[in-house]
């Protein structure tokens, strides 16, 4: 396959979160990972430090989808260029990829546990 030329007149990004990324060119890969802890309390009242990390939630494998057919492409470039005039993002969220170019593959993962005490 030959390798095509992106061409992107603009590009303008509000914000960007922990561990996500914006590229411009080629890569071979991305694997952008990003733990989180959201507490609400009734009273913000912290006695002692939490041990936020050490929830299961932050080291259980999470499952991959197993491919089981074979999946045929017939892919025709008629252009050796892609034109892009202007791209407006809000936000790149956490481990997310915004790129412009090419790349062989993205693992990506985001875990959360949120956890609310009303007492």
């Amino acid at each position: 396959m030959k390798p095509r030329i992106s061409k992107v007149g603009a590009v303008k990004v509000n914000a960007m979160r922990e561990s996500a990324i914006f590229h411009i060119g080629d890569s071979v890969g991305y694997n952008p990972r990003s733990n989180g802890f959201a507490l609400d309390r009734l009273n913000p009242t912290f006695t002692e430090p939490e041990n936020i990390f050490s929830n299961s939630i932050y080291h259980m494998p999470i499952p991959k989808p197993y491919i089981t057919e074979n999946v045929l492409m017939n892919k025709q470039d008629v252009s050796p260029s892609i034109r892009v005039g202007g791209i407006r993002i809000i936000a790149i969220g956490n481990a997310s990829v915004f790129q412009i170019g090419s790349t062989k593959y993205i693992d990506t993962e985001s875990r959360i546990k949120h956890v609310r005490l009303f007492d």
